[in-house]
């Protein structure tokens, strides 16, 4: 059944000049008439060619990307919007293209990717080889999460340790939120299977990472980070 709430995670996050909140309407009288919600984004071409730039690192796009992805806004000051340009050179015009087209939401000078959807997209881009170490690291998350429905911490250890170890500029050691990117990062197989919330509020403290079950069938989780001491 399709719900206001479905259609608020699936296709709404945009927003007004005056802070309105936007869905993307052409996708919402699709999941209204088809009954459900998946990606119809169909046409990907001006992703695959935005894409191009980003794979390519251009002025560093690569990390805002990768900390976007793993559900950090990024602060930023668009310099005018623009996707006519035939070549795009600087990280400034690169996610100006991407915000007319829809995959990024731009409010207040904070840039983020919108909804499930375009989250959904972002992670297979992600996954692409031309990512190399990233993509390595992404396809390790489903060893991530049956290593951790399985208690294994041992293997939790290693595989967290690795992916904090790899070559990616955007991860600075003890930085929160490159941290916060690792640990998304290693969990992205589990996205299609909870919701994940980080930072909520849990008594006298705040809870790192909530998992919320989307079914019945696994157990939901927390996953709290200590350094030197336990939890």
């Amino acid at each position: 059944m399709v719900t206001f709430e479905g259609l608020t995670s699936w296709y709404d996050g945009y927003k007004t000049c005056s802070g309105l909140d936007v869905f993307n309407p052409r996708l919402v009288v699709y999941a209204l008439s088809g009954g459900m919600y998946q990606n119809y984004w169909i046409n990907t071409g001006p992703m695959d060619e935005i894409m191009y730039y980003v794979n390519n690192d251009i002025d560093s796009v690569k990390n805002d990307i990768v900390q976007m992805t793993s559900g950090i806004p990024l602060d930023i000051k668009l310099k005018g919007y623009g996707a006519e340009r035939k070549e795009l050179n600087t990280k400034n015009q690169i996610l100006s293209a991407m915000t007319v087209y829809g995959f990024l939401s731009y409010h207040d000078e904070t840039l983020k990717i919108p909804n499930k959807e375009l989250r959904i997209k972002f992670d297979d881009a992600l996954e692409d080889k031309s990512m190399v170490a990233i993509s390595e690291l992404v396809l390790k998350s489903s060893e991530m999460l049956k290593a951790t429905l399985r208690k294994g911490t041992e293997t939790m250890e290693k595989l967290i340790q690795e992916a904090h170890d790899i070559n990616i500029p955007i991860i600075k050691y003890n930085d929160e939120n490159s941290l916060a990117c690792v640990i998304t990062l290693v969990y992205l197989s589990a996205r299609s299977k909870y919701k994940i919330v980080r930072e909520m509020e849990a008594g006298s403290c705040r809870a790192d990472f909530i998992f919320y079950l989307n079914d019945k069938s696994k157990p939901a989780f927390i996953l709290e980070l200590k350094k030197n001491s336990t939890p």
